[in-house]
């Protein structure tokens, strides 16, 4: 944080100073780093990831399912797995011990602490994830490759300073480098992805320097390739899924209503992004129209909030009809989706291109879904299951119609059994196919450098 000006010293301007010229010389150094050819590369005989990804279990949060799904298949086809990645901290919910125990216990599991240094934030070179994470980050692995070569290396973001430290790791050790984007960069509309003075170059130089790179829609890849040039042969698509794992283990039920009221739950972390106020405006509005539809409904907000958001939900003029819940362990919380009568989730112009993790959840739940909404990755997926109701932004009228029909239960009777769909899209089944990927770039390699 930056002090107020009454409150700077001038030991902390000149450290401040010191800090931000050092990383403009370390930026000099990396650009220079970036332009030099990576030496030749003999994979070695044993299969070992290298896995770069913030958050990694202790941690909760949705960016933390694809990097432990991957981590577990590679681990169940024979890989040796090492992770860099950041300081647990003090987590210990049952949500951060649920997924602990999911990480197989062979795993190299390093973790390094944020940068001491503070360079300024206005005239430092930025990068999504802290421009000084990256020497700790490259300095982290290092450790992991004098002791175990390894046969690729994966960076996942967010956060993206992953992607300049395995850029520079591939330039010094020729390491074959996957980028994994769980979601975009430099073209993300979410607030949850920072944007520096120098994000953008650096972007453009970590997509020519991978060996591939792995998209989780098919509008992503493509907006990526219209936008940074990558190839088509260069690049994969890879969907996330839903946590099948995760509900074979079970979990305590958690109560819902007795019943007399229709409930329907909106499940993951609420923040900015998805546009809450201009929903619950609409909720209003359809409520106010029909005030009958308040006394057989219950939406539930289950997960974590932003203030903004759980001050949005608190001060909702019509008293009764929203829950918040807070957040709850993974397995838990599918249990909760089953029991719910129908579930919710937004569609802003800036998902665009998106498909929320929540989407392979809900779906495999097998209850109605409200997208709220239209367009996108997002309604041409959910718009395959039976039960899906869609109402555009703003249609008050729409979300009554909806609202009805998920009262009345028709919406439930027509949701035909997708079994086969809900199989195909298994997270373990997803990351099996992630490490058929690691596994044919391994091979390639070696074949290559065969004498």
């Amino acid at each position: 944080m930056t002090p107020p000006k009454e409150g700077r010293s001038l030991t902390w301007v000149s450290r401040v100073a010191v800090d931000t010229i050092a990383a403009w010389a370390q930026a000099a150094a990396y650009a220079r780093r970036s332009l030099l050819p990576p030496p030749p590369f003999r994979p070695p005989g044993e299969n070992h990831l290298l896995l770069l990804a913030r958050p990694f279990p202790p941690l909760v949060s949705g960016g933390v399912y694809r990097p432990l799904g991957l981590v577990r298949a590679a681990v169940g086809r024979g890989w040796h797995v090492s992770v860099i990645t950041q300081s647990a901290g003090s987590e210990t919910s049952p949500a951060s011990r649920e997924l602990a125990a999911a990480v197989p216990p062979s795993v190299d599991v390093r973790r390094f602490d944020d940068s001491v240094a503070r360079p300024s934030t206005n005239f430092a070179p930025g990068v999504d994830g802290g421009f000084s994470s990256i020497a700790t980050i490259v300095k982290s692995a290092e450790e992991v490759l004098a002791k175990r070569p390894v046969s690729v290396i994966v960076a996942s973001g967010p956060t993206f300073a992953e992607f300049v430290a395995g850029m520079l790791l591939r330039q010094s050790y020729g390491t074959p480098l996957i980028l994994d984007y769980r979601d975009e960069w430099t073209e993300s509309a979410l607030g949850f992805v920072s944007r520096g003075r120098t994000d953008r170059w650096w972007e453009r130089v970590c997509s020519k320097a991978a060996t591939h790179l792995v998209f989780v829609t098919q509008t992503i890849a493509d907006h990526h390739r219209e936008v940074f040039d990558s190839q088509v042969e260069t690049t994969s698509v890879i969907p996330n899924g839903w946590e099948d794992y995760l509900f074979q283990i079970g979990a305590p039920p958690v109560p819902l209503s007795d019943g007399s009221r229709t409930v329907i739950g909106f499940f993951g972390v609420l923040s900015e992004h998805w546009d809450l106020d201009e929903f619950l405006v609409t909720l209003s509005q359809a409520i106010d129209t029909r005030p009958s539809l308040q006394q057989g409904l219950t939406f539930r907000f289950v997960g974590r909030k932003a203030d903004r958001e759980r001050e949005a939900l608190s001060r909702f003029p019509i008293n009764g009809l929203l829950e918040d819940i807070g957040h709850l362990p993974h397995a838990q919380a599918q249990l909760m989706m089953r029991e719910c009568d129908a579930l919710l989730t937004f569609n802003s112009p800036r998902l665009a291109r998106c498909i929320g993790g929540k989407c392979y959840e809900y779906v495999a739940a097998g209850v109605p879904i409200l997208l709220y909404g239209r367009g996108g990755e997002m309604e041409a997926y959910l718009s395959q299951h039976s039960g899906t109701r869609m109402v555009g932004r703003g249609d008050p009228a729409a979300l009554d119609q909806v609202l009805r029909s998920l009262v009345s239960g028709e919406v439930r009777a027509e949701i035909n059994d997708n079994t086969d769909r809900a199989t195909s899209e298994r997270r373990s089944l997803r990351s099996d196919q992630y490490v058929d990927l690691l596994e044919k770039t391994v091979n390639e390699w070696a074949t290559n450098a065969a004498p």
